[in-house]
């Protein structure tokens, strides 16, 4: 019992005991995908999603937080971190013909588990959602060990892992090994792109032509060959009638990662909702306009309030969108100014700013910096806090800054010079990778011996792979 109990504090392991087991069984579970987790919870989704409340602005709220709250918590719990219980609340719409009579509901989820697949079934039973999809994903993902000690299992877990990984270590092939075996492979995909581009492009020229759209662009962390299936949905939708030709009328659709009216008019459509999502948020970009004709005048307002300082934006902040971008400036304005106004005003007036930039974020942050020197700000954080804030860190993101641009010139400088000696097309930095590892990794790549990578796109990651487009994906810490 001992035993089993110090067995059970390890993380991602699930247990089958029963007094007719002899041996207790220990089901060991690997992370799964993001895209995965995007899977399993789409009907979860589908039934919470806040465009879906958009009449009910309290109810759109809650669902926007609580989504806000889930993803994070989601996020810790795939990096194996430690984590405290959850506890959000949600509004479900109807989704199913029983429910047709009961309308819209609240359900409060409470969720306990620091194990991605328990906790993916604690909230889709707590919101009486089907969970028969997740046995499949967790088969896959799962390994059953039978376990008679403690000894015993660290070894045949831990320490096997371990030597597994030691193992690979030795065995990952050098660069240009990798290349050479992968290379047919890379430009058949390639030039299946090339073509898919090009058959995407006469696309949306053609919606284009039959209505006065202004364009579709992509900005979504999914690979680019997603892009011809979303452009393909929406001429289905156009041809279908479900789509009419008028409601895209001088419109930008960007296919990013949420669903919604950016500040600047452009609607935002998701890859991961269905086509009703989309419809329903082309139908509020008008009803948005008054928010998106008002929002440049509150920027200006804000920026002379703090010393001139520039405001960004992001399409992958939820608060970026023009209902609620338009509701935190104005928040904003109204706090700074009253203290300002205040007896106070002078210990809090902030300097010459117009050097720096803002970036205004969901009240479920803490103010911070950004790697390249922005100040991000909760709408909701107190105006002391606030001015308090700009003062102090001024000059750590001044600083923070001139480290960026720098880096960002050194990097520039290292793509001229590989499309030089490789001749590769383009060099693309993932997120997962700091541009102090991007950059080593183009230095020795600069140095090293000529490659044949002419035509090819090269990706800085953390694996080799071969992308759906035929992008080169290299670890930052190849070996030569």
């Amino acid at each position: 019992m001992q035993t089993l109990n110090k067995i059970r504090g390890f993380r991602n392991i699930g247990f089958i005991s029963s007094p007719k087991c002899i041996r207790p069984i220990a089901i060991v579970y690997r992370s799964i995908s993001s895209h995965q987790v995007t899977d399993a919870l789409r009907q979860f989704f589908y039934a919470v999603h806040p465009d879906f409340f958009h009449n009910s602005p309290e109810k759109k709220d809650t669902n926007e937080k609580s989504i806000q709250s889930l993803q994070s918590h989601i996020e810790l719990v795939q990096k194996g971190a430690i984590t405290s219980p959850l506890q959000v609340s949600f509004y479900l719409r109807k989704i199913t013909k029983q429910e047709q009579d009961h309308g819209e509901r609240k359900v409060r989820v409470f969720l306990r588990s620091n194990e991605i697949h328990s906790l993916l079934e604690e909230l889709l039973q707590q919101c009486d959602l089907s969970t028969d999809h997740l046995k499949p994903l967790s088969d896959q993902n799962s390994e059953k060990i039978f376990i008679s000690n403690l000894e015993e299992f660290e070894y045949r877990f831990f320490r096997k892992k371990r030597q597994q990984q030691e193992q690979d270590d030795l065995n990952e092939p050098t660069l240009s090994d990798w290349l050479s075996k992968n290379l047919s492979q890379l430009k058949l995909k390639k030039s299946n792109f090339v073509a898919l581009q090009a058959t995407r492009e006469a696309l949306i020229q053609e919606i284009k032509q039959q209505t006065r759209l202004k364009a579709i662009l992509w900005h979504s962390s999914w690979s680019e060959v997603h892009f011809h299936g979303c452009v393909k949905s929406i001429r289905q939708l156009i041809q279908s009638g479900y789509l009419e030709k008028e409601m895209l009328d001088e419109k930008v659709i960007v296919f990013g990662e949420r669903t919604g009216v950016y500040f600047n008019g452009d609607v935002v459509l998701s890859a991961n909702d269905v086509p009703e999502t989309w419809i329903m948020a082309l139908n509020c970009a008008e009803k948005c306009r008054p928010y998106v004709d008002a929002i440049p005048s509150l920027k200006q307002r804000l920026s002379v309030l703090l010393g001139n300082i520039k405001i960004e934006e992001s399409y992958a902040c939820s608060l970026h969108y023009a209902e609620s971008y338009y509701s935190a400036i104005h928040t904003v304005i109204k706090s700074i100014k009253a203290v300002l106004t205040s007896n106070n005003a002078n210990q809090l007036h902030v300097d010459d700013m117009r050097s720096l930039s803002i970036s205004l974020q969901p009240s479920s942050s803490c103010p911070s910096i950004a790697p390249n020197g922005t100040l991000l700000i909760p709408f909701t954080s107190q105006a002391p806090v606030i001015l308090s804030f700009l003062k102090e860190k001024k000059n750590a993101a001044l600083a923070l800054q001139q480290q960026y641009k720098d880096s960002t010139e050194q990097i520039a400088f290292l793509r001229n010079e590989l499309k030089e000696t490789l001749h590769v097309d383009e060099l693309i930095q993932d997120s997962n990778v700091t541009r102090a590892q991007m950059t080593n990794s183009c230095q020795r790549l600069a140095h090293t011996m000529p490659l044949d990578m002419s035509g090819l796109a090269l990706k800085i990651s953390n694996k080799y792979s071969v992308a759906d487009d035929g992008t080169l994906v290299i670890p930052h810490d190849w070996k030569q």
